[in-house]
């Protein structure tokens, strides 16, 4: 995920999520095709910001705690889902685009066991048509969505890797901190008294 400002505009670059962009239309963002980012008003930052949580389990500038997920696919509950996807933590883990497409998996996603028919569904109604025995690992999944994840389809996913800190990203929100810190420390300075009389 990237996150650029103008003086007008907060712009996103991240992964597809049919999610994000139906509330990103609510709150008035456009999609720009030449930079490939979600635009939105500058003014709008935080409502913006609580968006990705909510949908990415980070804002591009917190870090987060990540875990891997084990998903067995055979014990998934599919209602609700669109026909040949599988769309979690803001992500399209596996999709299989048309019936003679090969399944296209996420780049965070490992398949451990079973695997994907070479074609699944019809031409109008696609299916990842899946080996019954088929287990995907799935890398960087923010903490809280994993949680989520667990609650909601809890004979399908565990999670099975030890939640990780990434040291960079923290280091950047540090000094990130320390520079506006700084800045409301000038603003809050004492002025000196004026000499005029």
């Amino acid at each position: 995920m990237k996150i650029t400002r103008t003086e007008s505009k907060i712009q996103i670059r991240s992964d597809y999520s049919a999610t994000f962009v139906t509330a990103a239309k609510k709150l008035g963002g456009k999609w720009n095709a030449d930079n490939k980012s979600w635009d939105f008003d500058i003014a709008d930052e935080d409502r913006v910001k609580a968006l990705l949580r909510k949908v990415y389990g980070e804002d591009g500038e917190t870090a987060v705690e990540t875990v891997r997920v084990e998903i067995a696919l055979n014990k998934m509950d599919w209602s609700g889902m669109p026909d040949g996807v599988l769309e979690l933590f803001g992500r399209t883990l596996l999709q299989r685009r048309s019936r003679d497409y090969a399944v296209t998996q996420h780049d965070s996603v490992l398949v451990i066991s079973g695997g994907f028919a070479r074609s699944g569904g019809s031409a109008k109604y696609p299916r990842l048509a899946f080996a019954e025995e088929t287990v995907i690992e799935v890398k960087s999944v923010p903490f809280e969505l994993a949680e989520k994840a667990v609650s909601d389809y809890p004979e399908a996913v565990r999670i099975i890797g030890v939640a990780k800190i990434d040291r960079v990203a923290l280091e950047t929100e540090k000094a990130k901190l320390l520079s506006r810190l700084a800045e409301i420390e000038k603003l809050l300075a004492p002025t000196p008294a004026s000499n005029e009389g």
